[in-house]
């Protein structure tokens, strides 16, 4: 069986070679004819090897430009959420000056050669560090520091048995009840209890906080102050803000801040953004939710100010 089929490739070669020749020694036309027959045999294979090698070369471009828009669309993400964070900062920067600008001498009469008063209280702002839950316990336990009651160290009972976020303030430097807790311009809540080593802050979000708190919205003018209200905790992530009149504009994503300044602070501070806003019919006033700008149990300090006589005063008498 091999040797026939060794002498049919030979046969086969023979063949071949010999209409090699013949169409090497053959008139132009003849040849010519040839070569159309076969062109014409091998078109419709060309055909359909051109066609598989564009729809290759499509499919190849379509899955590049597939990865290209993924990652642009990637891309684009992080840049949205970059400049919500720095829109969100600009907002707060803008009502800042904003206040100023509106109010850049607050209730003082300036006249020639008018001196402003010296204010009687000025703003002092203590650090704070926010004692962790497994210190927090041991120190309510009394296993951290137990000296005695008779040094006056121990810490006052009602504090130890505080579940609310404890700092390593008390009264020791002068603490009290209801002094706000800040992180930058951020309210995050205000001093509960003070024993005197500790004290216990009650976030923004904790049922029993309450604040004046007033709406404000970022426009192409600047910052436009609205309807001022009372922003009350929940037990729950989020604040409400109540008793703001129906005849108010309100929207989600307007902005909360604080409502009531005293001279302590030329600007507003931050609570937070409305999440969700409702106004049922014939109701006085708006049900408002909304999202605290910072969470206090993902913080490792705080500020609290504190209101101090100004010594300046002494010294100018």
């Amino acid at each position: 069986m091999r040797h026939i089929s060794d002498k049919g490739s030979i046969r086969t070669a023979v063949m071949l070679t010999a209409a090699g020749i013949g169409i090497a020694f053959a008139p132009d036309d003849a040849t010519d004819r040839v070569r159309i027959i076969a062109y014409d045999v091998l078109q419709p294979g060309q055909q359909v090897a051109r066609s598989t090698v564009n729809w290759l070369r499509l499919k190849s471009s379509l899955y590049i430009e597939a990865i290209e828009q993924a990652q642009a669309q990637e891309e684009y993400n992080d840049q949205l959420e970059e400049t919500q964070l720095a829109l969100r900062r600009l907002q707060i920067k803008n009502a800042t000056l904003h206040e100023v600008l509106q109010n850049p001498v607050g209730d003082r009469h300036w006249a020639p050669g008018s001196i402003a008063p010296s204010p009687l209280a000025v703003p002092d702002m203590l650090h704070a560090n926010l004692i962790g839950e497994e210190s927090a316990e041991l120190w309510r336990a009394g296993l951290i520091v137990d000296v005695g009651s008779n040094s006056q160290l121990v810490e006052s009972s009602y504090v130890l048995e505080d579940p609310l976020p404890l700092i390593d303030r008390g009264h020791d430097v002068g603490l009290s009840e209801g002094l706000p807790a800040y992180a930058g311009r951020v309210v995050v809540g205000k001093v509960a209890r003070v024993g005197h080593w500790s004290s216990t802050i009650q976030p923004v979000t904790h049922q029993e906080f309450s604040a004046l708190a007033q709406l404000a919205r970022a426009g192409s003018q600047g910052v436009h102050y609205g309807a001022k209200g009372i922003l009350e905790g929940t037990g729950s992530k989020t604040c409400r803000m109540r008793f703001v009149e129906s005849t108010f504009a309100v929207s989600v994503g307007d902005l909360v801040v604080s409502g009531g300044r005293d001279g302590l602070f030329p600007f507003p501070v931050f609570f937070g953004t409305v999440v969700k806003a409702d106004l049922g019919s014939d109701a006085p006033h708006w049900e408002i939710e909304v999202a605290p700008a910072a969470n206090l149990s993902e913080l490792k300090s705080v500020h609290i100010l504190r209101k101090s006589f100004n010594r300046g005063r002494l010294l100018a008498h």
